[in-house]
């Protein structure tokens, strides 16, 4: 039976948060599936609010609005001229 790279990824980042979990709560005996459990729902929280990449083979084009509120932010922050 083979894992695949995005499993073995997967329970990585549990085995890290469910670590940080214990951590966290002084590292007490007895709580290893309580932070397993809860790792498991970060991470997937996590995974489900990760965009999907785009596998067009166009070019994904920039919000248009982005560089406007940019330049309007530019232009209030840049020092006014007294004359």
């Amino acid at each position: 039976m083979s894992t695949s790279p995005q499993t073995l990824n997967s329970e990585a980042q549990v085995r890290a948060v469910a670590h940080a979990l214990w951590v966290e709560e002084g590292m007490p005996d007895g709580r290893a599936e309580a932070h397993w459990l809860k790792a498991i729902e970060i991470v997937s929280a996590q995974a489900a609010e990760t965009p999907v990449a785009v596998t067009s083979k166009r070019k994904a084009s920039a919000p248009a609005a982005a560089p406007k509120k940019a330049a309007a932010a530019a232009k209030k922050a840049a020092p006014r001229k007294r004359g």
